[in-house]
């Protein structure tokens, strides 16, 4: 069973990107890329990856694991006990275990267990990624963040933060008001504020470029071996490493610079936003 993985071998690697220091671990993960390396059966494999992930952390430490909507946007309704996450099958199961509880977003929850639970489940800010928001309080507390199966630029979307705080020009504030429905099935209405990109104009992201600065600083721990990534760094460094680059260049954090240029100094933002404005009234 040649380049098989046993749990015990990923428990291993995982201890490798966690520090006693740690309080809060937030994962975002692509099993798909290593999962069939296991001696399991497929429909194992998530619930035994999460068993060795709460095995790692361990009681004292409170883990995150995003599970994300965006089709709120769309269909502007929320069920925070039957809107599917859109972020792949651990943060589904994760939600299903005993004292996993989802923070109070339609758009960017997370599942969350552990002793600060109570603390983040109700943490609401002026828009999903910025002030006051859920991905505020985690760069202020510092908290270690974790990429397993997928490099940075395709997992990490606290990524996005760094384009708001640092008010990148292609982005502008946009309202979602829908439905939201509690764990108690009592609908009410609702509204989150998002950092949005263009409609019409794609924005193609070089993420990588902020992985490959915080790796030069030597701010990754790695627990990879051929086969799986595993790499964690703490939060102030990534956006640290983001805000460096966007300093020099607002558009450093995309790679169709000039047709996304082109759209915000010839007058196409400001159209959009007019557009929605006008929809709105």
């Amino acid at each position: 069973m040649k380049n098989k993985l046993e749990i015990k071998r990923f428990n291993e690697l995982l201890n490798k990107v966690i520090l006693p220091a740690d309080k809060v671990i937030l994962i975002y993960s692509g099993i798909w890329t290593f999962g069939h390396r296991f001696k399991l059966p497929p429909t194992e494999v998530a619930n035994s990856i999460l068993n060795g992930i709460e095995e790692v952390v361990g009681p004292h430490k409170t883990i995150m694991l995003p599970t994300y909507t965006y089709v709120y946007n769309k269909l502007r309704k929320y069920d925070v006990l039957k809107t599917t996450p859109e972020t792949g099958i651990l943060p589904k199961l994760f939600l299903k275990r005993r004292s996993v509880q989802r923070t109070k977003s339609a758009i960017s929850s997370f599942a969350v267990k552990g002793p600060l639970t109570e603390t983040l489940v109700p943490i609401m800010g002026e828009s999903i990624w910025g002030k006051g928001s859920l991905l505020e309080w985690m760069e202020k507390q510092n908290i270690r963040i974790i990429t397993l199966g997928l490099p940075w630029a395709l997992s990490c979307g606290y990524l996005h933060r760094i384009e708001e705080v640092a008010q990148v020009p292609y982005r502008y504030y946009k309202k979602f008001p829908g439905k939201y429905v509690n764990e108690k099935g009592i609908e009410s209405d609702w509204a989150e504020t998002m950092y949005v990109r263009p409609l019409n104009v794609p924005s193609l992201f070089k993420w990588n470029i902020v992985s490959d600065l915080m790796e030069r600083r030597e701010q990754l721990l790695s627990g990879s071996e051929p086969g799986i990534k595993i790499e964690s760094c703490l939060s102030q460094d990534l956006m640290k490493a983001g805000l460096d680059l966007v300093a020099s260049d607002p558009y450093a954090l995309v790679s169709n610079t000039a047709i996304v240029r082109e759209w915000v100094e010839n007058g196409g933002k400001k159209r959009e936003i007019e557009e929605l404005e006008k929809n709105i009234l």
